[in-house]
């Protein structure tokens, strides 16, 4: 799964189509948003790189009808906090990305849903963390925006090894520091303590590792 269709009403779309048909996606467009699901609805196996609506309702709304018609990986390009993020989440998103994109980091996160969508069966404890909304928006509601995109990263590759450098650059993009990541993860354990299974491992020399468990 590495075809990308972007939904975007802003004046640069255009910019973020060819920055990642640079990087080497394949990449298609709609400014309408109309048009954009039924291109969703027809092409099944799309990554959708969505714009957020002027309104936090709209966009929700947007959202929950979009994932209404596809099972294919959402990212959402927008203006929000924290607040919008969760919501989007909850609402359907895979992943929420804060304006200005950096399109390198954008084309990281697409080719990375593409490795986790393009598997047949995906991770069961991921599958069991998604299925319990309540749970998640519990978790996410504890956190700050840096420690819900360090753990939304994470969360993305349950059950697998993630490098530091990966890590940093998901999160601050050029600007990360270990120090940072260390500090960070410490915040996301000592706020997730008993909040569902979620452990983060650290595998010394290597990343870190989610693992998580059914919740009971």
């Amino acid at each position: 799964m590495d075809r990308v269709l972007v939904i975007d009403r802003e004046e640069g779309l255009w910019e973020i189509v060819n920055g990642l048909r640079e990087l080497g996606l394949q990449v298609d467009a709609e400014a309408d948003s109309e048009r954009g699901f039924r291109r969703v609805r027809d092409e099944p196996r799309l990554i959708v790189v969505l714009s957020e609506c002027t309104s936090p309702v709209a966009s929700t709304a947007e959202l929950v009808a979009l994932r209404e018609i596809t099972e294919s990986p959402i990212l959402m390009m927008g203006n929000g906090d924290e607040t919008a993020l969760v919501e989007a989440l909850m609402s359907g998103a895979d992943v929420y990305l804060k304006r200005p994109i950096r399109i390198r980091e954008l084309a990281a996160r697409v080719r990375s849903l593409s490795r986790r969508y393009g598997q047949d069966v995906e991770s069961e404890n991921y599958l069991n963390l998604v299925g319990q909304a309540a749970q998640l928006d519990q978790a996410f509601d504890k956190l700050s925006v840096t420690e819900a995109k360090l753990l939304h990263y994470l969360l993305e590759r349950a059950g697998k090894l993630t490098a530091r450098e990966d890590l940093m650059a998901s999160v601050w993009g050029e600007n990360g520091k270990e120090t940072s990541l260390r500090f960070y993860i410490w915040q996301l354990r000592r706020k997730l303590a008993g909040v569902g299974q979620i452990q983060i491992m650290n595998m010394k020399g290597m990343g870190y590792l989610l693992k998580v468990h059914d919740f009971v």
